[in-house]
């Protein structure tokens, strides 16, 4: 277990944004919702989806 570079982190979550909003090959749809309130845990609306950067930080403190 190693930390995930920033940048490793960044793409990730571009990759993720990609994916839930259906972006295809650089084709960009309107986006209905902010990230931000994609990240809300579920019980305030949100779907419960973690940045990747916060999920290695947790990842690394439960390895310890």
């Amino acid at each position: 277990t190693i930390f995930l570079p920033r940048l490793l982190c960044k793409d990730l979550n571009k990759k993720s944004r990609g994916f839930i909003w259906g972006d295809i090959d650089d084709q960009r749809n309107i986006h209905m919702v902010a990230w931000e309130n994609i990240f809300k845990p579920k019980c305030e609306e949100g779907l419960g989806i973690h940045s990747s950067r916060h999920a290695n930080k947790t990842f690394m403190v439960k390895s310890c």
